[in-house]
């Protein structure tokens, strides 16, 4: 089962990372507040380490396994 509050968060985290890594080698034309509201993109990758962690543990719990017996 699908948990879309996740996703979402995901999907900010992933835009997150493609910000942090477009300003990564401190791009002279972006402006300082741009520099500075990205700063942290990098632990975005970290949620997404620790939420991968989570899903994979909950989709293969004993108590989500269909058995067809």
């Amino acid at each position: 089962m699908r948990n879309q509050l996740i996703d979402i968060i995901r999907f900010i985290a992933a835009i997150a990372v493609a910000l942090f890594h477009f300003n990564c080698y401190n791009n002279p034309i972006s402006p300082t507040w741009y520099s500075e509201s990205v700063k942290f993109g990098w632990l975005a990758v970290l949620f997404f380490l620790i939420s991968s962690s989570c899903i994979a543990l909950d989709a293969y719990n004993p108590k989500n396994v269909i058995t067809l017996s």
